[in-house]
């Protein structure tokens, strides 16, 4: 939930936030910290790099997913224009948006480009880095020390 603010900013720094954008934000935040925790602890207790690596990808891959999900839900999507991840192809064409809230569905496709958001939307991924590293230690100190022996 730390994050939250973070993400909500970050989205749309172009366009000023609006309800749907900040319930974006936290429904993606919350999404990816369910899933992201649910998958990523076992991996975590396995191995700290691999498993914390997966939980990261997951998570993001999740938080992408998620984006338009509530907005769409609450009817906070301005008729579907409200968008998130502003980025400009070629210099002044204006602000084209990578995850669009036309429908549910609209962050499944950009999911897929996953790879590409540390560039496009660094703020939000800075900050889920962050988390997934805080996360791993915490995990990692919950387990017994004798179940890393051997």
């Amino acid at each position: 939930m730390v994050s939250w603010p973070i993400v909500g900013l970050s989205l749309d720094l172009s366009d000023s936030p609006s309800i749907g954008h900040w319930i974006g934000a936290l429904g993606a935040v919350v999404a990816a910290a369910l899933v992201g925790g649910i998958v990523g602890a076992p991996l975590v207790r396995a191995n700290a790099l691999w498993g914390g690596s997966l939980t990261l990808l997951t998570a993001w891959i999740v938080a992408i997913a998620t984006l338009p999900v509530l907005p769409v839900l609450a009817g906070w999507n301005h008729g579907g224009a409200l968008g998130f991840g502003c980025y400009t192809i070629i210099v002044g064409t204006g602000c084209h948006h990578a995850v669009t809230a036309g429908g549910i569905e609209g962050g499944i496709g950009p999911a897929f480009a996953f790879w590409a958001a540390p560039l496009v939307e660094p703020l939000p991924f800075g900050a889920l880095l962050l988390g997934i590293v805080y996360w791993t230690r915490q995990v990692r100190s919950w387990v017994p020390d004798r179940q890393f022996a051997g």
